[in-house]
């Protein structure tokens, strides 16, 4: 069963979608430009879940940020906090996909308490930097926010707008596609758009180096599993491997597919969320 979720950040309306398929408290994030449609192939697979799919503020139906506010992933960790507060969750479980991963990753990690299992699917932290470059990707990030508003780009049919989204996302299949476009595409009055803001192209202000990473993967104090497509977008193999030697309890599962494996085979990720979810129920707060 699905229905629609909402929730409030400050005077922006969060939205999603809850699929209903049991009582264990789930939230998903999706990935850099994606949507909770994400995660619409497969919540009907996952077992015993009250699985909660939001969009992150400037993507899919949730309000944009004004225009003098822009956009670093790591906001989107108020959002998802946001998201726990209004459904009245002091513990859950998290899941996530690639941008959506290292949201849930600082998540778990700043709020321990607040977490009892992380999944991860094809993202294992965020993009680093390193501090010989940090005054160029400010400078960088400065002049993207200082440019005039950006209209979003008309398609004059709905076909035209998935032939764009193909040719971005290459790998996507139709029916992957179709379950993004459906909370992404837009028809106004002159043609289709796609609804996240423009603005979420704007180079980051700051980055994270690669210590504040492994510091974060310290902090992990639940488990973890971790999806690693065999063609997706994980750190190289030498950073890989240094980021799992950070974590205390982690399994590494490689699949089959590309970095939207979630999305394209759900039948092929879906038994290892379940069964890593049955091995670790879930876990009430501790006391305050």
């Amino acid at each position: 069963m699905s229905a629609d979720f909402e929730a409030q950040t400050g005077e922006l309306t969060i939205r999603g979608q809850r699929h209903t398929n049991g009582q264990r408290r789930t939230l998903a994030v999706h990935g850099w430009l994606d949507n909770a449609g994400s995660w619409s192939r497969i919540a009907p697979l996952l077992h015993g879940l009250d699985l909660v799919a939001i969009d992150c503020l400037g993507h899919g139906l949730s309000d944009h940020r004004p225009s003098s506010a822009g956009y670093h992933f790591v906001d989107h960790t108020e959002t998802a906090m946001a998201s726990l507060d209004a459904l009245g969750w002091e513990r859950c479980t998290l899941i996530g996909h690639s941008m959506g991963a290292s949201i849930v990753m600082l998540l778990a990690a700043a709020f321990p308490e607040r977490v009892d299992a992380l999944v991860l699917c094809d993202g294992f932290g965020p993009i680093v930097g390193t501090e010989a470059e940090a005054t160029n990707t400010l400078r960088r990030g400065l002049l993207d926010r200082a440019r005039p508003p950006r209209r979003p780009r008309l398609y004059e049919s709905r076909d035209g707008a998935m032939a764009r989204m193909e040719k971005s996302f290459s790998t996507l299949t139709p029916e992957a596609m179709m379950a993004l476009l459906e909370r992404g595409l837009a028809e106004g009055p002159d043609g289709f758009y796609f609804r996240h803001d423009p603005r979420l192209r704007d180079g980051s202000l700051l980055r994270f180096t690669e210590g504040a990473v492994a510091q974060v993967l310290r902090s992990l104090e639940c488990p973890v599993l971790l999806l690693r497509a065999g063609e997706g977008w994980l750190p190289e193999e030498s950073t890989f491997a240094s980021r799992v030697e950070h974590v205390r309890d982690l399994r590494v599962v490689p699949v089959e597919g590309s970095h939207h494996v979630h999305l394209n085979s759900p039948e092929i990720i879906a038994p290892h969320i379940n069964r890593f979810l049955a091995e670790h129920p879930p876990t009430p707060a501790p006391a305050s």
